[in-house]
């Protein structure tokens, strides 16, 4: 079997903001949290700069009564990609965030190990929601407030 490159390539990736709260009005410790699909919110932007692609995944999870964290994080991935232009867009919006949304729930799990509640599992989910999106910023499934900036 011959193996070769994806047509995407990930040429790097960060975390440019993560907020994780632990809330103290659950008394009993966790043995895992399970947040569903419906329980999370998704900001998206992809930005074409250069030949590259930039892609923005904002992913936050609020606290509730079956969930005792608070979960706020960003990334940020640099790709290219060797397909035509026709269905470059398509490929990169689809497998790239998924590629951030993958690396997004190893971080959060990672990071809530060491919380008083249990590892946080997100659920897997499919970006084939992206692959139409012709908005530069997508909020999915539910809106999430978005910061205001303030004047320094």
């Amino acid at each position: 079997m011959l193996i070769s490159r994806s047509l995407l390539q990930l040429e790097a990736y960060f975390f440019p903001e993560v907020s994780f709260t632990s809330s103290p009005r659950h008394s009993r410790a966790l043995s895992e949290i399970r947040p569903t699909i419906d329980q999370m919110a998704f900001k998206t932007a992809v930005h074409q700069i250069d030949g590259k692609w930039q892609l923005n995944l904002r992913l936050e999870v609020a606290s509730t009564e079956q969930i005792p964290v608070a979960i706020s994080l960003a990334v940020v991935g640099l790709f290219s990609a060797n397909v035509d232009s026709e269905k470059a867009e398509r490929i990169v919006r689809v497998n790239g965030f998924s590629l951030l949304y993958s690396h997004s729930r190893e971080f959060i799990r990672n990071l809530t190990t060491r919380g008083p509640y249990g590892p946080v599992h997100l659920p897997t989910i499919s970006f084939d929601w992206q692959a139409d999106s012709q908005d530069p910023a997508v909020w999915l499934p539910k809106t999430i407030e978005a910061p205001t900036e303030q004047s320094t």
